[in-house]
């Protein structure tokens, strides 16, 4: 879940925060929050974030602060449900000993899938 730290004097309106695929600062308004956390749903697996927050200054909308960001996050691996599981790295394009597919790293000279959660 992301969150921010409030200024001293926190925005009598709130915040607004976009969360996006690409790191390009919004041109239209966000979703609005009086929290100063964001509970994004929607996400897909293995996926790269970008999140945008602004104040709200006035009861006016327009009178925003900057976009502050991007401050980037990933979401979890999509999570083995079913054994015996295997993984034959089909999907690589570039071959070598540093390539790996995104949710996977190398351990002691073995491929390990990555194993967390947001």
């Amino acid at each position: 879940m992301p969150c921010w730290t409030a200024p001293t004097t926190a925005p009598a309106n709130g915040y607004e925060y976009v969360v996006s695929t690409t790191p390009t600062a919004p041109t239209t308004a966000g979703t609005a929050t009086t929290n100063t956390f964001a509970q994004v749903t929607g996400l897909k697996p293995s996926t790269t974030y970008y999140i945008y927050v602004r104040a709200i200054c006035t009861v006016n909308p327009t009178d925003a602060s900057p976009w502050i960001g991007p401050v980037s996050f990933m979401t979890a691996c999509v999570p083995v449900t079913s054994l015996p599981w295997t993984e034959g790295f089909e999907g690589l394009t570039t071959v070598g000993t540093t390539n790996f597919p995104s949710c996977w790293f190398k351990e002691n000279g073995e491929r390990v899938h990555k194993r967390f959660s947001l």
